[in-house]
């Protein structure tokens, strides 16, 4: 009696925290403005996703994935994947690029439980035809952006970039970086040459913007 409920207990704790990565990767995404949800389900207390995902005490993981869309002039689709491997080699990315081959869905994010193999890495940022993005469970236990020293991040779009260049009078070569892996890069789905304003609080000054380029 008392082994059951302590698995049972076990399972529970397993399963908060996958929403809690559930709940912030849609949260990651409605922040890079894919704000509609196009397949896919967005439950948003523990007890919604219990009764949706796990079934029998087990949670498909499988069962999380979505896809969501930015409304630009031609729409930008992003789906998630949800994987229970444990590790992540480059069989198991080829067989996602195959499935989104057959989505017509050329952007992605792997959400995997423990760990990547480097060589998997090299696939991926060698990948030209699609973009897939991998994100270990622990690195969406928390939204980094929501911490309060944080500062507030705006990536700018091509025509805001250009005319803030135009108006400083410099060009990309003098703004200060910030790297293509930092956290809050990652986060935003930065690629080289973004641009972000960052706005902080200062007690004399109250708000002021800086600005980074992805590099």
């Amino acid at each position: 009696m008392y082994e059951t409920f302590t698995l049972c207990n076990m399972n529970s704790n397993i399963h908060e925290k996958i929403f809690t990565v559930y709940c912030n990767i849609h949260q990651m995404l409605i922040d890079r403005g894919f704000t509609e949800l196009v397949s896919g389900k967005f439950v948003k207390t523990y007890e919604e996703f219990e009764r949706e995902y796990v079934k029998i005490g087990t949670l498909d993981k499988e069962s999380l994935a979505f896809v969501r869309m930015k409304n630009t002039r031609d729409p930008l689709f992003l789906s998630v994947f949800f994987t229970s491997e444990e590790s992540i080699g480059i069989k198991h990315i080829a067989k996602i690029s195959e499935k989104m081959m057959t989505t017509k869905i050329s952007h992605c994010i792997l959400v995997y439980p423990k760990s990547i193999t480097a060589s998997a890495k090299k696939y991926i940022e060698k990948a030209s035809k699609s973009k897939i993005e991998a994100f270990s469970e622990e690195e969406l236990l928390l939204n980094i952006t929501k911490h309060v020293l944080m500062p507030t991040h705006q990536v700018l779009t091509a025509d805001e970039k250009k005319s803030f260049l135009q108006r400083a009078r410099l060009t990309e070569y003098q703004l200060a970086r910030i790297q293509l892996h930092d956290p809050v890069a990652r986060y935003y789905g930065l690629k080289r040459g973004d641009l972000v304003r960052i706005i902080r609080r200062s007690d004399t000054a109250g708000k002021y913007a800086t600005f980074r380029i992805c590099n």
